[in-house]
């Protein structure tokens, strides 16, 4: 997106001229011609307005390349943690290949849509496997540690994109309310933590 580009362009050039974070200077996508200071990405939430002009200082990259490793790396996280888990909740090697096959193909179209829809589907594929592994196989402690981590993963994804970990967020809660191997307890205890 050309405006989201300007516009984090703004957030680094505010921060070079303030040395304040999330902060722009002369947005005109958002804020209009000449507009000064104001707040970086106005309308949108804050994650890539953040996480991108940090990836420009720490890397020294220019800010097409911070971008594209950004987004990528989102999806290549997503791509590893998803073949983990799949690769962990197969039992045959012919499931183990196929998931790797459907993991590798959604990771493709997800990287073809870039910009900050990745998240998405990234936090999707990275989740699922591990759900359905801990449904499977683990007991109270391994579900605690799925749920603890994908707080995290859907909190980033909140971050770069409005409603970016909602589905999955959503998945996570029925399937262990519907769960018949935990007691009420646990359950209120994954759900509410």
């Amino acid at each position: 997106m050309p405006g989201r580009f300007l516009s984090i362009q703004s957030t680094i050039e505010g921060y070079v001229r303030t040395k304040t974070r999330l902060i722009s200077f002369n947005d005109a996508s958002n804020l209009g011609e000449n507009a000064g200071i104001g707040p970086a990405g106005l309308g949108e939430e804050p994650g890539a307005f953040y996480f991108i002009p940090k990836l420009v200082e720490l890397t020294g990259l220019n800010l097409e390349t911070s971008v594209n490793l950004f987004y990528g790396g989102i999806v290549t996280f997503a791509f590893f943690a998803g073949v983990i888990g799949s690769w962990k909740y197969c039992c045959t090697s012919l499931g183990k290949w196929i998931s790797v096959l459907a993991i590798s193909f959604l990771c493709f179209v997800i990287a073809g849509i870039s910009d900050i829809y990745v998240v998405m589907g990234a936090s999707t594929v990275a989740l699922v496997p591990w759900l359905l592994y801990v449904q499977k196989h683990s007991d109270f402690k391994g579900t605690l540690v799925v749920c603890i981590v994908g707080g995290f993963v859907i909190g980033f994804s909140h971050s770069v994109r409005n409603h970016g970990g909602t589905g999955v967020l959503i998945l996570i809660i029925f399937s262990i309310l519907l769960a018949k191997k935990y007691s009420l307890k646990n359950k209120s205890s994954l759900v509410l933590h």
